[in-house]
């Protein structure tokens, strides 16, 4: 699996929209050029079992001639050892995972569980159970015989998934991963996923072994993330058919709530439960909470705090991406054929029904672990903020004193609002855009706060802040968007997404409007009905030979895109400006036009290799 980054690589994206498209009209192809790489990938090993075949066959040989021929054994023998080079050579040896093994005498309410979903969705059985502390699920392996396979199956379970799920969601989750290895729903995807994971995790591994990069390290790692580019397509289908698994499980309203419950859940970990216990290192300087003896119930009081619907509809906007596998919440319910809903409060969690009195013993081992694993970032954590304290301390003195300068009254102002002290840090933006009102920092800062604290007037400082400093522009637009929307308030939350665009179109593309060629561009997204109505309304303008619609990210705004419609008009075409943004309402917001002519024409022929972009004819 796959992380996203900030700034994808424009040939790994283009690659994986044109393997998409190509997957669609000509699949066999398509699986076939995957299969040669996947075999590339094992040349070294499938050679070093010929040699050894071929040596046995002139042992064999040897050994029943009459007279004997000793060169044939030496060259079994030579033939032998060139294998075991070869064998050692290639060796992929992923990551051991880690966590509390879990066994049938101490959890036989989860493996009789995990039994019944193997035999549901027709799954081989696992090796080992680990229970860890991710809030994930994953079933990984580890070939014995390298391309030969015999692998050893490992069921990760993270304890924070299991005390937010209940048994039956618990069971859709368990069901999904089986489903990663089930015969049922494409051996050759099945195969493919898990490949792509092993290569990945062994990469991983040797990534912090191997410091040094040495050349088949090299040659691996260049490999192994062309590999991933190239199956992604497969990878992303047996996505969808792990889902159909959970289905065959548990059904499909079950299989939406887990999906529902496990996004929100992780949203609350990691935005609210997690942030406020590490905040007790600011002031302890030995890690002491029990964090996984505290969550069970404090995830289900926490959540119940929040407005869930809300953080639902926030889900939904989210788009697919290319650097992960697994697709959006909004495209998974999609091709699960069910409407997303909130579930139910749970009574009894996972954990505690399948784990039983054993639980209580599993916590506390885990945060044992925890604490020792987490102990060396808490010790420096704290010696940061005690440094901090001390620094704010002094320059607090010195401003009761004498006025303080740019620099130390902006260090002030950094220093309370990292440490939590937004009074002052609001005193000291106050302070500071009064004295230096140019100082772009100070507004921005003092914008974000205000809107923290639901007051409108944040909005104007971040206004100030862009217009000071054009440099600010995303990052002030993304405040002011989440702002508004939250509000529905979506008229006013537009107009700072197309000025997020207009600045990503004045500063990463050139005076025609083409984007600079390491900028990702890919297909667009829009429904079928919307793009056949916009292509029979070209159809109809006598000026427009062809076009292409294209879409791209912009920075600060992951789940938006900005669109750009490519025109190439005829001799007679009225003249369209590079930039201008088109009235027609059958576009997506923030589409902008670009003419297509001889400067513009590298972008055309990538247009031209994006399949699904060409909208006419």
């Amino acid at each position: 699996m796959t992380n996203p980054h900030n700034h994808p690589s424009s040939e790994y994206t283009e690659l994986i929209a044109r393997l998409e498209a190509e997957a669609i009209r000509h699949p066999t192809w398509y699986r076939a050029r995957v299969l040669a790489l996947a075999m590339i990938g094992h040349a070294g090993q499938l050679l070093a079992g010929l040699l050894l075949v071929a040596a046995a066959m002139l042992a064999i040989s040897a050994a029943l001639s009459y007279p004997l021929h000793p060169s044939w054994f030496i060259v079994a023998t030579v033939l032998s050892i060139l294998a075991a080079l070869l064998i050692m050579l290639c060796r992929i040896t992923p990551a051991t995972p880690r966590g509390e093994l879990l066994t049938r005498d101490n959890a036989p309410n989860l493996f009789r569980l995990i039994d019944k979903v193997a035999t549901k969705v027709g799954s081989p059985t696992v090796n080992q159970v680990l229970l860890t502390v991710d809030f994930n699920a994953a079933i990984i392996q580890q070939p014995r015989l390298g391309a030969v396979g015999w692998h050893h199956n490992i069921l990760l379970l993270g304890l924070p998934l299991m005390l937010a799920l209940s048994t039956r969601h618990f069971a859709a989750v368990l069901a999904h991963e089986f489903g990663h290895l089930s015969a049922q729903h494409g051996r050759f995807a099945c195969w493919v996923y898990r490949l792509r994971n092993t290569w990945q995790r062994a990469l991983e591994r040797h990534n912090l072994v191997d410091t040094q990069q040495s050349l088949p390290m090299q040659w691996l790692h260049r490999f192994v993330h062309y590999f991933n580019a190239y199956s992604f397509v497969l990878a992303r289908q047996n996505e969808y058919e792990a889902d159909q698994a959970s289905v065959t499980m548990c059904g499909k309203r079950v299989t939406m709530e887990a999906l529902v419950l496990s996004q929100l859940a992780s949203r609350w970990l990691e935005q609210h439960y997690w942030p406020a216990l590490l905040r007790n290192a600011e002031d302890t300087p030995e890690p002491t909470p029990s964090p996984h003896r505290a969550l069970e119930q404090a995830i289900t009081l926490g959540m119940q705090q929040h407005d869930l619907a809300t953080w639902l509809q926030s889900a939904l906007t989210h788009e697919t991406g290319h650097f992960d596998t697994h697709p959006s919440l909004r495209d998974r319910l999609e091709h699960l054929g069910h409407p997303p809903a909130l579930p139910e409060p749970i009574s009894i969690n996972a954990a505690r029904r399948l784990l039983g009195n054993d639980l209580d013993a599993l916590q506390d081992t885990l945060d044992e672990a925890w604490r020792q694993q987490i102990r060396s970032s808490w010790q420096a954590r704290h010696r940061q903020v005690q440094e901090g304290r001390r620094e704010l301390d002094e320059l607090q003195q010195e401003a009761n004193t004498v006025p303080l300068s740019l620099p130390r009254a902006w260090r002030l102002a950094e220093l309370a609002n990292a440490l939590g002290k937004h009074k002052l840090a609001i005193a000291s933006c106050e302070y500071l855009t009064r004295e230096h009102p140019e100082f772009a920092p100070a507004h921005q800062l003092l914008g974000q706060l205000w809107l923290s604290q639901n007051d409108h007037r944040g909005l104007d400082h971040l206004d100030q802040a862009l217009r000071h400093d054009p440099r600010l522009t995303t990052i002030c637009a993304r405040q002011a968007y989440c702002y508004l929307q939250d509000r529905g308030d979506d008229r006013g939350a537009e107009s700072y997404f197309r000025l997020a665009c207009e600045f990503v179109l004045a500063t990463e593309h050139r005076d025609d409007g083409t984007p600079k060629a390491d900028i990702p561009l890919l297909p667009h997204d829009l429904p079928p009905q919307q793009a056949d109505a916009l292509s029979r309304d070209l159809a109809n303008d006598p000026f427009v030979e062809q076009a292409w619609l294209l879409r791209r990210s912009v920075t600060d705004f992951p789940e938006r895109s900005l669109y750009l419609m490519l025109l190439q008009n005829t001799t007679q075409a009225r003249s369209v400006n590079p930039h201008t943004i088109t009235p027609n309402t059958l576009l997506p917001n923030q589409t902008f036009i670009i003419k297509l002519d001889n400067r513009t024409r590298a972008l055309k022929q990538r247009a031209e290799k994006l399949s699904g972009s060409q909208l006419f004819p």
